[in-house]
């Protein structure tokens, strides 16, 4: 959830008794990167987009060497023994033909072992650093590791059925219950962040109710609807729930008073724009009402959505109407 206005009138209240503002001082009080944008889902996108490549190619790699390790264990129970010798030496005991009977390629089964262990390892580690981001644990993690342990699975079932002949040996027996509930693991680990946890959080957002942000005009302008606007200009964006009606009496006041910290911050900025979204369309009409909207000059108008821009030098009325 974004800030609300009684944090937005708080904040005003606190540079109104500064005569001089810059972006530090906003920082300091709380107001950097307080967006409409920067809801719990929209930060887990962010931080997935924004992330270092060496996660994201650590999470391939990993899922990568586990997909080897499911690969390679067929090996260790569908290779024919290529020496006679070492059969018939094997044979001569019990514990030799334990030995053959359910391992005949032990080095080969070292190796998918390091592999299944070390990309298991990467996974766990990268799960336990990013845990908290919902999004990318479904994408880069849980679901890769569906897919690769459903193909181990058939790889398995596939090396039994054709070099096997249909009999399953006691290490096929084991890679085929160690994979399955891999499978079974990841399937719903993949399920449940994705249909609970992740659609929570999108839901939440979806609902969350007012919040909003000063920004400058080259980082976001008003997702590009207004072509005329400087670099230096300022913008500030608010939306307004249902739930928020009630304290939007004085959004116009609040809106002057930011307006007025955004000349005073930085004498280069000759406009401020002004976005103002609302689910009602009481809130746009207490802004006629006090004046706010008509002595601005505005630029997009609809039913629930408004923007306006204020120019240096020029008065903002606020309920004069």
């Amino acid at each position: 959830m974004g800030r609300s206005l009684e944090s937005l009138q708080a904040w005003i209240k606190r540079q109104c008794r500064t005569d001089t503002v810059g972006d530090q001082r906003m920082n300091q009080a709380g107001f950097h990167g307080i967006s409409g944008n920067e809801t719990p889902y929209t930060r887990m996108l962010k931080e997935e987009a924004q992330m270092n490549w060496i996660y994201n190619l650590l999470a391939s790699g990993a899922n990568w060497v586990l997909l080897a390790g499911y690969l390679v264990i067929p090996g260790t129970f569908t290779s024919l023994k290529e020496s006679n010798s070492v059969e018939e030496t094997l044979e001569k005991n019990n514990a030799g033909r334990v030995v053959l009977s359910t391992i005949q390629n032990p080095p080969l089964l070292i190796v998918a072992c390091l592999f299944l262990v070390t990309g298991a390892t990467v996974l766990g580690w990268l799960f336990k650093m990013y845990k908290a981001n919902y999004s990318w644990l479904t994408n880069k993690l849980f679901m890769p590791a569906t897919l690769n342990a459903a193909a181990g699975l058939l790889t398995t079932i596939v090396n039994v059925c054709a070099s096997q002949g249909g009999e399953w040996s006691v290490m096929a027996l084991v890679t085929t219950i160690v994979t399955g509930v891999t499978l079974v693991i990841c399937l719903g680990l993949s399920v449940f962040y994705k249909f609970f946890k992740l659609r929570k959080v999108i839901q939440s957002d979806a609902n969350r109710s007012s919040y909003f942000e000063i920004f400058w005009m080259r980082d976001d302008c008003l997702d590009h609807e207004v072509d005329e606007a400087k670099e230096q200009d300022r913008g500030i964006r608010i939306c307004i729930g249902n739930d928020e009606f009630s304290r939007a009496q004085n959004l116009a006041l609040l809106l002057a008073s930011a307006i007025q910290y955004c000349w005073r911050s930085d004498q280069r900025t000759q406009s401020v724009w002004v976005e103002v979204r609302a689910d009602t369309q009481e809130v746009l009409a207490c802004l006629q009402n006090d004046g706010f909207i008509q002595s601005s000059k505005l630029k997009i108008s609809h039913e629930r959505y408004v923007i306006m821009e204020f120019a240096r030098g020029s008065e903002v009325v606020v309920g004069s109407a």
